[in-house]
């Protein structure tokens, strides 16, 4: 009888890691965990997708080594806030891919601290804005030629 339910509870448990690996796996966001220094720990697929960089290989690399040079300022600013506050920051960095190209994303990151309020690691999610940024430009553009004509 022991046994039995052992071995049911042991089945629900597989199920439910189950679920929660494709969700985190197949999230249409990326989700990265960092340690406090900025190096990447953990990647889902979506993530290392939007890196261009395979999920294995991701591990120990430096996060800012995907942000552009343009971002570092804002990227760094945020972790600093984040582990002077451990309050949930934002905001929207040009990042580049392995291969050298380039999307906006906005990122979020939160800290997970110990009972002592120590930052343990930060965890990540990235959005890829790329579309919305591109629609923008389009109006600001059009507005701009609109304003020629005035």
């Amino acid at each position: 009888m022991q046994n039995d339910e052992l071995r049911k509870a042991q089945e629900e448990l597989e199920e439910s890691r189950s679920k929660y690996s494709d969700l985190f796996d197949f999230a249409p966001v990326g989700y990265l965990t960092i340690t406090e220094k900025g190096l990447i720990t953990e990647a889902n697929l979506t993530g290392a997708d939007m890196l261009g960089v395979e999920r294995q290989l991701l591990i120990d690399m430096p996060l800012s080594r995907f942000i552009d040079r343009e971002s570092q300022d804002d990227f760094y600013r945020q972790r600093l806030t984040l582990l002077e506050t451990k309050k949930k920051q934002h905001c929207e960095l040009k990042m580049k891919r392995q291969d050298g190209s380039l999307f906006w994303a906005v990122i979020q990151i939160v800290a997970k601290t110990d009972d002592a309020d120590n930052v343990l690691q930060v965890r990540a999610t990235l959005t890829d804005i790329t579309n919305r940024k591109k629609a923008e430009e389009k109006l600001k553009n059009a507005h701009d030629k609109l304003k020629e004509y005035d």
